[in-house]
């Protein structure tokens, strides 16, 4: 990531990303900000794929959390409380993996979100 990049969302990652690199978290990050990173960075090295893909805009970090993270309670409660000491808040109606904040950007309100992506849990 550059400094030329104004978009918010990058900046939010970033800020994501280093307080879960304290915690020895690592991101597997997908959705649109993933397709827009990789045509960015990766484009002209990834021969495996020949053709670039369509970016599009997005409001969202799409983090999948891995099984290892999952079964690790100590991680899982750091994970947690990264994403509530940079201000994220609960969605209600998707408790524990949807949060969103809202920033400025010019001077209007903007939502950042992140969802959380895993296997839906058993009964």
């Amino acid at each position: 990531m550059t400094a030329d990049d104004n978009d918010p969302l990058v900046h939010h990652l970033a800020e994501l990303a280093k307080e879960l690199d304290t915690e020895n978290i690592p991101i597997i990050l997908g959705g649109g900000m993933g397709l827009y990173l990789r045509q960015k960075f990766l484009s002209r090295q990834a021969a495996r794929y020949p053709f670039d893909l369509l970016a599009r805009s997005t409001e969202d970090l799409d983090i999948f959390l891995s099984s290892g993270l999952i079964a690790d309670a100590v991680k899982i409660d750091a994970l947690r409380h990264t994403i509530d000491r940079l201000g994220y808040q609960v969605v209600p109606n998707a408790r524990n993996f949807q949060f969103k904040k809202t920033v400025l950007l010019y001077g209007q309100g903007r939502t950042i979100k992140i969802d959380l992506l895993a296997a839906p849990p058993r009964e």
